[in-house]
């Protein structure tokens, strides 16, 4: 069985995030989704409130043709020691640009030198999505503006409430 990891703050997931997950889950038979807590980023949402976003993210693509088994997860841990734990092959991880893959090249040789057998694969981001980023998102949310198209449409009620 082959299974991969995506990782993330998902502070909230994007609709780039869930593009991400699908592309995913059309090639590995499991796609853990795990939020992990990134000490270095303020966040908005408690990390259960973010393992809600992304299950709710995730919820259509569950059982949908061609796709791998979506698990959503919630991790305090590193995340060479939760792949290790759940004998996963390959971690995701998207990027939308130049600086993003340099950064996340970096994570893939610290990662790889706690668990050597752990692959990193970084997925580009389409076009429709460069410009997406939590953080976006997150300014989006604080001024009141309209969520449609930057995050999932499963979530946009649960973000509203929070503007």
């Amino acid at each position: 069985m082959r299974r991969a990891l995506i990782p993330g703050s998902f502070d909230p997931p994007t609709a780039g995030h869930l593009d991400m997950i699908q592309r995913t889950a059309y090639l590995f038979d499991e796609v853990y989704v795990v939020v992990f807590d990134n000490s270095d980023k303020r966040k908005m949402f408690t990390a259960g409130e973010r393992l809600k976003l992304i299950t709710l993210a995730c919820a259509p693509l569950a059982g949908k043709e061609g796709l791998g088994r979506i698990l959503p997860d919630l991790s305090e841990g590193m995340l060479s020691d939760y792949a290790a734990e759940h004998k996963i092959d390959a971690v995701i991880k998207g990027s939308r640009n130049a600086s993003d893959f340099d950064y996340e090249y970096w994570l893939s040789i610290i990662n790889r030198s706690f668990n050597p057998a752990l692959e990193t694969l970084i997925m580009p981001a389409k076009a429709e999505y460069q410009h997406i980023s939590s953080t976006v998102v997150r300014e989006l949310i604080k001024y009141g503006k309209p969520l449609n198209g930057y995050v999932p449409d499963e979530i946009i009620d649960f973000l509203t409430r929070m503007q």
